[in-house]
């Protein structure tokens, strides 16, 4: 059931009166705010209002999980070292790369193609 900001305004005069009250303690009114938190929709269910959601949550003191500053990305100091020396024996790394794999060699496919003639009625 999505949400529009008109269905939102109903906690803002709720917010502001219980601020505002004088009968509640600053204990009572930091409880009453604090189970309102719980109550508001989930912000997928706020697509054409988040801004109004934001403002709401700003006011009960929620923290939207949404940090002011960007994840660093870590870069790499260097590339990795590449070994100078080569091989030792002067071998090939694959052995015996000159030599017959003894797999299959494709077969071609042989296609008999005869003019087809012209019938004649």
């Amino acid at each position: 059931m999505n949400k529009t900001a008109y269905d939102l305004m109903p906690f803002l005069r709720d917010i502001e009166a219980i601020k505002v009250s004088t009968s509640l303690s600053q204990v009572q009114k930091d409880t009453v705010l604090a189970e309102m938190k719980y109550s508001l929709p989930a912000p997928v269910f706020c697509a054409s209002c988040l801004g109004t959601l934001a403002i709401i949550s700003s006011m009960l003191g929620i923290d939207d999980g949404r940090s002011t500053q960007e994840p660093k990305k870590e870069i790499a100091k260097g590339r990795a070292k590449v070994s100078t020396k080569g091989n030792a024996k002067g071998n090939s790394l694959l052995l015996k790369s000159d030599e017959d794999r003894g797999g299959k060699s494709p077969s071609k496919a042989v296609v008999n193609k005869a003019k087809k003639e012209l019938r004649t009625p």
